[in-house]
């Protein structure tokens, strides 16, 4: 097999699974940002904003993918996507959720004494 026929197999299986895994990110980034709107009970406003922001990017992550994944069939399986425009759509809420958990854990530190 070719590396062309790899590519055609595996594409669709990879922005499947960051359409999938950005849909439940969508659905829980819209759920924390409507009970922080609902309750005002967020820890600052940073993890408000945060939240937000992911689900600002967790909504262009599964559009840009699904326009990847369209583009990728109207041109046969050889897409003429470069490399890092592939790996675009799941940068950017991999990021901001490193920055949304550092954040949460800083409030909850526990202290380990050795004995």
């Amino acid at each position: 097999m070719t590396f062309e026929n790899h590519l055609r197999r595996g594409h669709p299986i990879t922005f499947g699974l960051i359409i999938l895994f950005g849909i439940i990110e969508i659905a829980i980034s819209a759920w924390l940002t409507s009970r922080f709107n609902a309750h005002h009970n967020y820890i600052s406003t940073g993890v408000r904003d945060r939240t937000r922001f992911l689900l600002f990017t967790s909504l262009w992550t599964v559009v840009f993918s699904v326009l990847y994944t369209l583009l990728f069939w109207r041109k046969g399986g050889t897409a003429g996507l470069c490399p890092h425009q592939c790996g675009q759509p799941w940068r950017i809420p991999l990021l901001d959720l490193a920055i949304l958990d550092r954040r949460r854990s800083s409030h909850n530190r526990c202290v380990l004494r050795w004995t």
